[in-house]
C-alpha cells in the first residue's frame, strides 16, 4: 500500500538555506518552513511556537514574503536561555538564564516590524496570548511532551481552518515521540509531509479541533501497552518506509519503560532486516550520549537488542549484579552497638537482615542460623565486617536459595571469605579448598568487589572462631560424599573445568547440586586486568589500548571455549537446571562495531558480550 505522506526534498524549491544564524534545523527542514509559508492565502494567522534564534523563522519570513500575501507573524517563545545551550552554543556567547530574544530580534532585523513576540512558559500560554483568530499555519517546535502538546492544541486547535496546515519540528525526534502517539489519536490531523534529512512533518487539518478531550487524554498514562501498539500500526501505515524504523523505536522505549518487554521486542523485530536500521541505530547511539536520564535504560536495551540479539532482561540482569555488587560494600565501618539494633523497629530488623550491609547484620544472622550464645555473637562482629568490606555478601546472597541448611564446598577458592557470608545466610557448614593454605595469611581480597583489605585477623584465626567455616589445601583431603553443594568459578581455561567436574562426582552427595561461574575470557573485561568498566578507561595507558577493541582475543595463546563449547562440556554428565549469562558492563557493549564483530568470527554475539556465566547443574541419573 502506497503510503499517504511524501518524502519533502528542499534542492527541488528555490529557497536561501544558509545564513549566519545558529541553526538545530537540516536544510529540508528549513525548505519545509519556506514552501509551506510561501502557499500562505492570507486566511488566517501564522503563528510559531519555539523560534530559538531563528533560522527557521527567517525561512518562514521569507515564504511569506514570497506568497505575495499581506501578512504577519506572532512567535512564541521563553525567550530564556538554557545551561544545555550555554555549553553546546558558546559562539552565541550568552549565560544560562540570559534573555535571547534581543538576539533573535537582531538575526530577523529585516522583518522585525511585521513579528509579533510573546514571551511565555506554555502552561501560561492562555494568559499571555489572547488568541480568537483563525489560524491557516502554525509551526510547532518548543513543547516536547504529551501533555504541553494537548494543552496547546486544546486552546489553538479549535481554532484550525479547514485544510490549515500544522508543522511539527521534532516529530520523528525519538525523545519527542510521545508526539507521535498524541498526533495519531487526533481524527482531524491528517499527515502529509515527511522531510527527508531531519524530523519536521506537515500534517493538514480537516478542520478545527473542538474535540480534543474526547479523542485523547491529557495525559500518556492513560494509555495501555495494547493502546499504543494500536496507535504505532496505524502511524507505521502512514509513514514512508524509508522512516518507519525511527517511529519502531521510540514504541519500543514506551513499552521497555512500562515493563512490555515482548511488545518491545516485537516492535525492534521489524528493524532488525529493514535497510534503515544503520541510520537508525547510529540515532539510537547518539541519544545514549545525549540522552535524559529517564531514557537511557530503554535506549541501552534497544541497542543491545539491536545490535546483538541480547534481550532487556540480560541488560537488567548486568546493571542489578553491579548494583548488588557496589551496595555491599560501604563507603565506611558504620557498625551499630548491640543495642542499637535491639532498639530499632523490627521492620528495619528485618531489612538488616534480608539485606545485610554491616558486620552487625551478618552476625546477627549467624547468630540465628547457628544457636550462638549473645557472647559469641558479639566477638563474631568484627569478623563479619570483613566480609562485607571484601564485597562478598552479594554474592553469598545469590547462592542463598541452595545454600541454606547445605554442605557446601568451594573448589578453586582464594582467599575471598564468600564462604565467611554464606555461613552466616544460613549454611550448615562451607569449606573451601585454597592451594598452598597459609593460616597465617592476613590480606583478603574481595571475590566481586575487588579491593584488598588488610587486617589484625590472620584466615586461621577466623577458622578457629567461626565453626562451620573451615579451609583444606587440596580436595584429595576431603572425604567422598561429603557436599549437598559444589561451588566453583574458572577463568575461561577447559582443564579446571574438566577437573572441576570430576572432583563433583567424587565429593557430592545424593541430589547434589553444582553452583559454577564461567569467567568468559572473550568479553570486553574478560581479559583479566583494567578497565573492568568502561568509566575506568585511559586511553594513555598502552595496556589497555591492547584491549579497548576486543584486541585480547586475537593475543590469546590458546583458544579457551566459546559459551557454547562450556554448556556441551558439562552437558555431558549434568543437566543444566539454570544458565543465567551476565551482561558484560552494558555501556561497553555498545562499544562493539560490526567491524570488531565481524573480525572476531566465528565467536557469537554472546561470546563477546558476555562477561560471565552461572549456571546450577545436577547430576543425570543413571
Amino acid at each position: 500500500m502506497t503510503s499517504p505522506a511524501t518524502i519533502f526534498k528542499s534542492s527541488i524549491y528555490n529557497f536561501t538555506p544558509n545564513s549566519s544564524i545558529v541553526s538545530m534545523l537540516s536544510d529540508d527542514e528549513k525548505g519545509l518552513y519556506y514552501n509551506i509559508a510561501k502557499s500562505y492565502t492570507g486566511k488566517g494567522a501564522v503563528i510559531e511556537i519555539g523560534p530559538w534564534l531563528g533560522s527557521g523563522t527567517i525561512q518562514i519570513c521569507r515564504g511569506l514574503e514570497s506568497s505575495g500575501c499581506d501578512w504577519r507573524l506572532t512567535v512564541i517563545d521563553r525567550f530564556r536561555w538554557s545551561k544545555l545551550y550555554e555549553d553546546r552554543y558558546t559562539q552565541v556567547g550568552l549565560s544560562e538564564g540570559e534573555d535571547f530574544k534581543p538576539v533573535f530580534l537582531n538575526n530577523l532585523e529585516s522583518f522585525a516590524p511585521r513579528i509579533q513576540c510573546i514571551t511565555t512558559e506554555l502552561q501560561s500560554l492562555r494568559d499571555a496570548f489572547q488568541f480568537d483568530q483563525p489560524i491557516e499555519i502554525i509551526f510547532i517546535d518548543a513543547p516536547k511532551s504529551w501533555s504541553l502538546l494537548w494543552s496547546v492544541l486544546e486552546y489553538l486547535g479549535p481554532r484550525l481552518l479547514g485544510g490549515a496546515r500544522v508543522v511539527f519540528q521534532d516529530y520523528l525526534h525519538i525523545t519527542s515521540r510521545q508526539l507521535i502517539w498524541l498526533l495519531a489519536s487526533i481524527s482531524q490531523l491528517k499527515l502529509s509531509q515527511i522531510v527527508e534529512n531531519g524530523t519536521a512533518s506537515t500534517f493538514v487539518a480537516d478542520g478545527p479541533i473542538d474535540d480534543l478531550g474526547a479523542q485523547v487524554s491529557p495525559s500518556i498514562n492513560s494509555l495501555s501497552a495494547d493502546s499504543l501498539l494500536q496507535l504505532w500500526e496505524a502511524v507505521r501505515a502512514q509513514l514512508p518506509e524509508a522512516r518507519a524504523g525511527e517511529v519502531s523505536v521510540g514504541m519500543a522505549l514506551d513499552l521497555l519503560k512500562m515493563g512490555a518487554n515482548e511488545a518491545a521486542l516485537g516492535v525492534l523485530d521489524t528493524i532488525q532486516d529493514h535497510p534503515s536500521k544503520p541510520i537508525v541505530l547510529t540515532e539510537v547511539d547518539r541519544l545514549i550520549r545525549y540522552s535524559d536520564k529517564k531514557d537511557l535504560v530503554p535506549l541501552i536495551q534497544a541497542s543491545a537488542y539491536l545490535r546483538f540479539d541480547i534481550p532487556p532482561e540480560d541488560i537488567a540482569a548486568g546493571w542489578a549484579r553491579q548494583a548488588k555488587e557496589k551496595s555491599s560494600v560501604p563507603a565506611g565501618r558504620a557498625v551499630k552497638s548491640v543495642r542499637g539494633i535491639e532498639c530499632k523497629e523490627m521492620h528495619e530488623v528485618t531489612r538488616l537482615l534480608r539485606s545485610p550491609s554491616s558486620g552487625l547484620a551478618l552476625s546477627a544472622l549467624y547468630s540465628i542460623h547457628h544457636s550462638t550464645s549473645l557472647d559469641q555473637f558479639r566477638r563474631s562482629q568484627a569478623i563479619f565486617e570483613l566480609a562485607v568490606e571484601t564485597g562478598t555478601v552479594a554474592e553469598a546472597l545469590e547462592r542463598a536459595p541452595l545454600t541454606i541448611g547445605k554442605d557446601v564446598v568451594e573448589l578453586n577458592a582464594g582467599y575471598s571469605l564468600v564462604g565467611l557470608s554464606t555461613v552466616a545466610n544460613g549454611a550448615k557448614s562451607y569449606t573451601s579448598v585454597i592451594s598452598g593454605y597459609d593460616p597465617n595469611q592476613r590480606t583478603f581480597a574481595g571475590s566481586r568487589a575487588g579491593i584488598r583489605v588488610r587486617t589484625k585477623h590472620n584466615i586461621g584465626s577466623i577458622v578457629e572462631s567461626i565453626e562451620p567455616f573451615r579451609i583444606v589445601s587440596d580436595s584429595i583431603a576431603l572425604e567422598d560424599g561429603v557436599a549437598d553443594i559444589v561451588v566453583v568459578e574458572i577463568f575461561g581455561q577447559e582443564d579446571p573445568l574438566r577437573r572441576a567436574l570430576s572432583d563433583f562426582t567424587r565429593l557430592a552427595r545424593p541430589g547434589a547440586s553444582l553452583w559454577l561461574r564461567w569467567i568468559n575470557p572473550y568479553s570486553w573485561s574478560g581479559h583479566g586486568g583494567a578497565p573492568r568498566r568502561v568509566s575506568e578507561i585511559n586511553k594513555a595507558d598502552p595496556k589497555q589500548k591492547a584491549v579497548l577493541d576486543w584486541r585480547h582475543v586475537s593475543r590469546m595463546k590458546s583458544k579457551p571455549p566459546t559459551l557454547n563449547d562450556v554448556r556441551d562440556i558439562v552437558e555431558r554428565s549434568m543437566v543444566i537446571e539454570q544458565w543465567t549469562p551476565v551482561l558484560d558492563d552494558p555501556m561497553a557493549v555498545l562499544r562493539m562495531s560490526p567491524e570488531i564483530f565481524s573480525s572476531h568470527a566465528p565467536l557469537t554475539s554472546q561470546d563477546l558480550s558476555v562477561a560471565a556465566v552461572t549456571l546450577v547443574a545436577r547430576p543425570k541419573v543413571q
